[in-house]
């Protein structure tokens, strides 16, 4: 019930890019490390802005500033980087403890995680009779739903990650956002999904975090 209030009392900017999201964040050029780099835009965006970056991906490439590794078989020195940013990573990752743990040891003291993420589980009928006018090779809005719980539904969720990141960090800023359009880029704007929300026809999935190391002293 905590979580749901928390939750309700956020504040939406639901029409900010992530790139901005870090900039207000990281404003001084520090040692970022970016966890799943995907087609590397964040990373040229943080390189263009004066950050020394270390980008991982097990499916990239092996060229500095890229690295072909996953967070778990990554290694390197314990407080050396002044942010690390995550963009819709951590939800598949196995173990989310432990890689938080991990991240935690890797920040240096006024170091900051900077999280882009979704709820699956915030999916539901009424967002899928709306998603079903872009996704017209459905037959009705149930088998929407189904298959996307279906193939979701061993993620982790938006709660279970925020419990997760709360254990370890203070969480300084939670905003929802969209990010269906960003899903189904083939058939949906962002436009179209931010007008749906405004209209209380469907409710955001997408949301941005940023947290900071708790004073454990």
């Amino acid at each position: 019930m905590e979580n749901q209030a928390r939750t309700a009392n956020c504040r939406c900017m639901r029409n900010e890019r992530f790139e901005g999201f870090v900039q207000e964040w990281l404003r001084n050029p520090g040692r970022v490390l970016e966890i799943g780099y995907g087609d590397g835009e964040l990373t040229r965006f943080l390189a263009a802005h004066g950050h020394e970056v270390v980008a991982i991906d097990p499916q990239g490439e092996d060229r500095p500033p890229y690295a072909r590794t996953s967070f778990e078989d990554f290694a390197a020195p314990e407080r050396s980087f002044s942010a690390i940013v995550a963009s819709r990573s951590l939800h598949h990752i196995p173990d989310l403890s432990a890689a938080l743990q991990k991240m935690a040891g890797l920040l240096d003291s006024s170091g900051v995680v900077l999280i882009n993420e979704y709820g699956w589980e915030r999916f539901d009928m009424r967002t899928a009779s709306w998603l079903l006018k872009f996704r017209p090779n459905f037959a009705d809005p149930g088998e929407l739903f189904a298959e996307w719980t279906a193939e979701l539904s061993d993620l982790h969720t938006s709660l279970a990650m925020r419990a997760a990141l709360d254990a370890l960090f203070d969480e300084r800023a939670f905003s929802w956002q969209p990010h269906l359009s960003a899903e189904f880029r083939d058939s949906l704007s962002e436009r179209l999904e931010i007008d749906a929300i405004d209209r209380g026809e469907i409710s955001p999935l997408g949301f941005f975090y940023a947290g900071a190391l708790q004073d454990v002293g």
